[in-house]
């Protein structure tokens, strides 16, 4: 019986007919920096030589480069829908956001 998960990356996605809307952009954030690469490519080597996670292909252990934070899965499927999403990303103010983000938690 074929597996209901499928990707490049392995087991981990559903397969596309899963999805009711073909998925064509992902809005996400870089996990890799300078000063985090080496601590998530060590993270990566411990959890593939881990007795319980070792049995997981190693093709789901994605490359530190390539990890990110994904915000939102975006089914753009013209050039007016995409344009439309870029002057809506462009028109954020993530300055302030970030910032409102912040006084929020110092006043937790």
């Amino acid at each position: 019986m074929p597996s209901p998960w499928k990707g490049w990356w392995g087991y981990l996605v559903p397969s596309d007919d899963k999805y009711r809307f073909k998925l064509t952009h992902f809005l996400c954030i870089p996990l890799a920096t300078s000063k985090s690469r080496s601590q998530l490519s060590g993270a990566r080597q411990r959890l593939m030589r881990d007795p319980i996670t070792s049995k997981i292909p190693t093709e789901a252990f994605v490359w530190p480069d390539t990890q990110r934070l994904t915000l939102g899965e975006l089914s753009l499927q013209s050039d007016s829908k995409i344009l439309k999403a870029k002057s809506l990303l462009k028109g954020l103010d993530l300055d302030n956001m970030l910032d409102e983000l912040r006084s929020g938690n110092e006043r937790r």
